[in-house]
């Protein structure tokens, strides 16, 4: 996006560990740093037109997300815009009994740790109750596995990825084998790949801060 609107300026943010590495060529008017949107973003007031966010879902607790949404809209500019893509975790639609019973472990894994997998459909009323209004809301649709084509393979494999990623702290936290949740996942996408009709939903909103 820095390159294809070179009038503006970018600041990207994480916690550190999926930041660029500092040899990486980046346009001039895009850096990143290192920073957590769950404390007090290193930004004055009213500095940013416009703030994007993604799949942030399980980045935060059920208290941390307040926090967001209040430094947020301390950051945007009056009348900038927040734009928010996050994944209903919380549920496939269509799956069978393994994506139940898949979800009821990520459920507990979640609970334990503090975390709404379904913040998603508390988000606008955070939003609205830190002071933005809506300015557009909706989701998308998107296919799980073989039947779904290549869109439903290739977010299969997204899923099993941040999946696996999570599976040393699900091992610590649910006291699971490491056998029964190789066999979870394998069983999970087997049942997902043979059932048509599987998708997850996408919500995609966009909230305006009022003007001054």
């Amino acid at each position: 996006m820095a390159t294809d609107f070179p009038n503006s300026k970018f600041t990207g943010i994480d916690t550190g560990a999926f930041l660029p590495k500092s040899s990486a060529p980046l346009p001039a008017n895009c850096v990143f740093q290192a920073s957590n949107a769950a404390e007090r973003l290193p930004f004055e007031n009213e500095t940013f037109d416009y703030i994007f966010q993604r799949h942030m879902v399980a980045s935060y607790d059920t208290d941390q997300w307040r926090k967001v949404t209040e430094e947020m809209f301390r950051v945007t500019k009056p009348g900038g815009f927040v734009e928010i893509v996050e994944l209903d975790v919380g549920k496939i639609v269509g799956g069978g009994s393994v994506a139940k019973g898949a979800w009821r472990v990520a459920k507990a894994f979640a609970e334990r740790n503090g975390m709404n997998l379904r913040i998603i459909h508390r988000l606008p009323y955070l939003m609205t109750e830190a002071g933005f209004t809506i300015a557009k809301a909706g989701h998308l649709s998107i296919p799980i596995g073989k039947q779904g084509g290549e869109i439903g393979r290739l977010f299969a494999c997204d899923l099993r990825s941040v999946l696996q990623a999570g599976k040393a702290l699900a091992l610590r936290e649910l006291t699971i084998s490491s056998s029964f949740f190789d066999d979870l996942l394998n069983r999970l996408f087997d049942e997902l790949d043979g059932r048509p009709g599987v998708f997850m939903n996408v919500h995609i909103a966009v909230y305006q801060k009022p003007s001054a």
